[in-house]
């Protein structure tokens, strides 16, 4: 019985031996022969609005932006004094000195006739600076509706680009830094990543909302 047993098992180590030996001449040949090649990695097309960005680094850039924003809005709040008495903190000495050095003379006249008329801040823009600048803030903050805020405030950098960029000590290289990124957070959808579009944009979706023309604007939005 032994016997037996040990003969089988010399006979099976044997038969696995010649099977190897024999499919690895044929791969071998197969091989000489051009018929196979290992397949390399499928390589990404490069397309300019395909490509993802990495999803964490921008979900905290983006909340760094909105405290950046909240930060700036509280410092021109309607409840800040300034040194001449004037409400909204600092805003009105910064468009003084916008005024003193204009980059376009047509903005220029705006800010004198509209937006500080006699050196007193025109109440209406104070509060439309405070209450813009606190929307952006929590809107990046939280992640919510970050596609709006993204380009709300790359417009909004633009606009205060217009009337500070030939402003003394100002670096020119600090408006394109301070504009780019919003673009970057509207184009990657940037609030599905640390932030609350990411749960809103299905609900939104699977709701009575979502089918009607302000659901469809919020998702675009999100």
């Amino acid at each position: 019985m032994r016997w037996g047993q040990s003969s089988w098992n010399v006979l099976s180590n044997w038969r696995i031996f010649v099977e190897g030996h024999v499919m690895r001449q044929v791969l071998d040949r197969t091989e000489a022969r051009g018929a196979w090649r290992p397949r390399a990695p499928k390589e990404q097309n490069m397309n300019l609005f395909s490509q993802q960005l990495p999803g964490l680094s921008v979900g905290l850039l983006r909340i760094m932006f909105g405290v950046l924003w909240l930060d700036a809005a509280l410092q021109k709040a309607p409840w800040v004094i300034n040194a001449q008495g004037q409400p909204f903190g600092w805003l009105s000495n910064w468009i003084w000195k916008e005024i003193q050095h204009p980059t376009f003379n047509l903005y220029k006249q705006f800010l004198e006739t509209v937006v500080l008329p006699n050196d007193t801040l025109n109440p209406f823009f104070g509060y439309m600076s405070f209450v813009v600048e606190i929307a952006l803030g929590v809107s990046l903050l939280l992640g919510v509706l970050t596609v709006l805020s993204g380009i709300g405030g790359a417009l909004w950098q633009c606009n205060i680009a217009l009337g500070s960029f030939s402003v003394p000590e100002e670096w020119y290289w600090i408006w394109p830094l301070l504009i780019a990124p919003h673009l970057v957070f509207a184009m990657s959808h940037a609030g599905r990543v640390v932030g609350l579009d990411l749960y809103l944009r299905p609900w939104l979706a699977h709701s009575p909302l979502g089918v009607t023309r302000l659901g469809r604007w919020l998702l675009r939005a999100m």
